[in-house]
């Protein structure tokens, strides 16, 4: 009798049949289950290139040194992968350029591409024959994914305030579970110690803001946001007099702890602008951490048009960014009924200076060791935790916030380290390098390390470096992913490299299609809306609105377009992604020569467009009742104005 799980030269005369389902694959004379390895999303159409990404299901790592991509059923074998091991939980992005690239720094590219309007892709194993997982990809809309929904359940097995024991550091074997910590000193996470924070007065300080990236809510001509920041005091920014809550600011590289914020005033004219003035400065959020009292009110540091040369905040918090506002002066009190149409609102600076210093690691520390360990190059710390059951975890990752360097070990196995000299780490061991920010984060994969995991006690031990002795900081975050995998969906937001666990919808709905060009028109005209998507609801606007779910009117038949208007119209399907929004205008020539400028204001167009003023409304001297002309231009006006080509731009206002 023939093995059923033998192939090739088996002893029976040859093979003794197919290899049976549970083992599709002949390796070395036997029939073998090749590893799970999965296609997890896929990229067809929109920005950037096409791409695959494989996710290792297997719980082991697999080389895939030899498997095969292709868009070909009948060609498992077309694209060759070089090798690589992938961890188990791991994910790997191949590009589909047909560009034939393995480099070994950057992503593969296969020898085909991928069909935006659907196709085949298959991933076969290293015999070029067996497939180990294909799909057939449905057409996708530009910028829109194609994957399995994942549900991403994350606990933190250990962060910030997490129990942890600390010394100074040693060489004996101490990074182990079962290594004795009795007589080291507990604590809490984050542990370090910070120095002085930059003194107001400190002539050393930087100016951190000089050259960084700036904005301002408007902009009167080539007054823009960067002359607050180039280091010339000659010209100044300017926003626009109808901007009621003008606003400047400045990004700053980091968080420096900002010691001082210095506004020059513009000179020459106008200094009193510089007035009803709040510097706010607010964290990598956005979140507001600090507020000055309102500086220069009514311009009492100033008289008339003129004002201070300077004003000047000592805030001393960590900040990223750095905003200042303007309070209008609508009734020109602050300048007894002196200045031009500017002077109620137009914030104008010189120069903007920010002097800060490392913003040190003092908002991360929870437990301070600085009695101890300033001085020593270090602390080695052990953190404790539990997982119940490590088989259920599917990704697992570290995050470290430090000040200059660590190394780090998962059960006794190193498994990580930044900045760090080479293992065995003496105790006397400093960072190589300070990190270029007062807090540094790294972020380590770990999933490929999860059999290091045991059911039950398990521990986390750092040697936290730093290359002087002005602050050190050890703050790990250990956090465990489950990831409960579904069916596949369409992705507006795709994710390659990471769990699929966004917005998924079944389907998206194709764009509603009008069956009458824009354009011109020399009447009323009726169109009609259809979306070749079953099911599908279509609604519109004709006042400008995005049409929605809730939004905009359901066609009865065709839509009545009486004169000049824009047509919006979309489809939703609950479910589905919803179309694109579909705009088309129509312009009769009678109502562009009749309309006036109040006429437009009033359906909610601009006074004006940045800063130049809107003219709305045809010259009246040449029709309409103040025709200078007898007639002359006014009887061809409708067919000179449609012999101009034109172009309809729909933008929010």
């Amino acid at each position: 009798a023939c093995d059923p799980y033998a192939c090739g030269d088996d002893g029976c005369g040859g093979r003794c049949g197919p290899c049976p389902a549970d083992a599709p694959a002949c390796d070395e004379g036997r029939c073998v289950a090749p590893p799970a390895v999965e296609l997890r999303e896929v990229f067809t159409v929109g920005e950037g290139p096409d791409w695959i990404e494989l996710f290792n299901d297997s719980g082991a790592p697999v080389d895939l040194a030899g498997w095969a991509l292709s868009d070909d059923p009948d060609d498992p074998g077309k694209w060759r992968c070089p090798p690589t091991v992938l961890g188990p939980g791991e994910r790997l992005v191949v590009h589909a350029t047909g560009r034939d690239l393995r480099p070994e720094d950057a992503p593969w590219e296969t020898n085909f591409r991928l069909a935006g309007d659907g196709g085949f892709v298959g991933l076969a194993w290293r015999d070029g024959q067996t497939w180990v997982d294909t799909l057939d990809v449905p057409a996708l809309r530009a910028d829109v994914s194609y994957g399995r929904r994942e549900a991403v359940t994350r606990t933190v097995l250990l962060g910030e305030g997490s129990p942890a024991r600390w010394r100074a550091p040693a060489e004996d074997a101490w990074q182990g579970v079962d290594a004795p910590d009795g007589d080291w000193v507990e604590g809490a996470l984050g542990l370090g110690f910070a120095g002085e924070p930059a003194a107001p007065d400190d002539p050393n300080l930087p100016n951190v803001a000089q050259g960084r990236p700036t904005r301002q809510t408007s902009q009167l001509g080539g007054y823009d946001a960067g002359r607050a920041v180039n280091g010339d005091l000659g010209d100044f920014t300017h926003t626009f007099r109808e901007d009621l809550s003008p606003e400047w600011a400045v990004t700053l590289d980091g968080a420096p702890h900002v010691a001082r914020v210095v506004l020059h005033n513009r000179s020459g004219c106008c200094g009193s602008r510089l007035r009803d003035v709040t510097v706010t400065l607010h964290d990598g959020q956005g979140a507001e951490v600090w507020r000055s009292p309102l500086l220069n009110p009514e311009n009492v540091l100033g008289q008339g048009t003129s004002g201070p040369a300077r004003l000047e905040v000592t805030p001393g918090v960590l900040a990223h960014e750095v905003r200042v506002q303007r309070a209008p002066d609508p009734d020109l009190s602050g300048t007894a009924g002196a200045g031009n149409a500017d002077e109620p609102t137009v914030l104008s600076l010189a120069e903007v200076e920010v002097f800060a210093g490392q913003g040190g690691v003092a908002p991360a520390v929870v437990t301070d060791v600085g009695g101890v360990a300033r001085g020593l190059g270090g602390i080695q710390v052990r953190v404790p935790f539990t997982v119940d059951d490590p088989a259920r975890i599917d990704r697992l990752w570290l995050r470290v916030d430090h000040d200059a360097g660590f190394a780090v070990w998962l059960n006794g196995v190193p498994v990580g380290a930044e900045r760090a000299p080479p293992l065995p780490l003496p105790a006397d061991a400093r960072a190589l390098a300070e990190g270029p920010q007062a807090i540094n984060r790294v972020e380590l994969d770990l999933t490929a390390h999860t059999g290091l995991l045991r059911p039950g006690a398990n521990l986390l031990a750092l040697h936290a470096l730093t290359a002087d002795d002005d602050d050190l900081l050890s703050a790990p975050t250990l956090i465990a992913e489950v990831i409960e995998v579904g069916d596949w969906g369409y992705f507006p937001a795709p994710t390659p490299g990471a769990p699929n666990e966004g917005e998924a919808f079944d389907g998206w709905v194709r764009p509603v299609q009008f069956d009458r060009p824009h354009g011109w028109i020399d009447g009323p005209v009726q169109v009609a809306l259809a979306t070749s998507t079953p099911q599908a609801e279509v609604r519109y606007t004709l006042d400008g609105r995005a049409p929605g779910p809730e939004v905009g009117a359901v066609p009865e038949g065709r839509v009545a377009i009486e004169g000049s208007a824009v047509l919006r119209a979309t489809a939703h399907r609950p479910g589905w992604l919803p179309a694109p929004v579909t705009t088309a205008t129509w312009l009769m020539a009678s109502d562009v020569l009749a309309q006036t400028h109040e006429s437009v204001l009033a359906r909610g167009f601009p006074e004006a467009w940045g800063n130049v003023a809107a003219d709305y409304a045809v010259d009246p001297r040449v029709v309409g009742p103040g025709d200078l002309f007898e007639g002359r231009y006014a009887a061809s006006a409708v067919q000179d104005l449609q012999s101009i080509p034109a172009l309809a731009l729909s933008l929010a206002v």
